[in-house]
């Protein structure tokens, strides 16, 4: 699966405590998720240089590209003077779901429910088998 990737990220940490978030979960952590997706919906499968600095010009040609100012703004304070790979939707949305699907079995145990009923209840939601949704948590069980 390909995902984001920036290089020289200067502000590729959220505080010194973390170690540096990169690819679409640093898109997602800085910017949201609707943003960063809608980012990727726009621009998924390309690389983008994020200028340095709000002068007025470049940031104007860049909030162009990305689909608004404050956006652009976002992507400069984070990301200026790096050239962002933004992954294509499909790995993006790959993510978002396998996010949502780990969300739901930690909040399925909090209830007291069974792993098993929860595993199958996600894989019916999310039309895959047993197996993918048992990959996706990290613990495929043996055959």
């Amino acid at each position: 699966m390909t995902d984001t990737n920036t290089e020289h990220r200067p502000n590729a940490t959220s505080d010194a405590s973390q170690k540096p978030l990169s690819g679409f979960d640093g898109l997602v952590h800085r910017l949201g998720a609707d943003k960063a997706l809608g980012l990727v919906e726009r621009l998924g499968g390309t690389t983008i240089r994020v200028p340095v600095g709000l002068q007025q010009r470049p940031l104007e040609q860049f909030a162009k590209t990305v689909g608004n100012m404050h956006l652009a703004k976002l992507l400069v304070q984070h990301y200026g003077g790096t050239s962002l790979y933004l992954s294509s939707r499909t790995a993006a949305r790959k993510l978002l779901r396998n996010r949502s699907i780990c969300l739901a079995v930690e909040n399925g145990v909090a209830q007291g429910r069974s792993i098993g009923s929860i595993v199958t209840g996600i894989a019916l939601e999310y039309a895959l088998s047993d197996r993918q949704v048992w990959v996706i948590l990290g613990t495929a069980p043996s055959d």
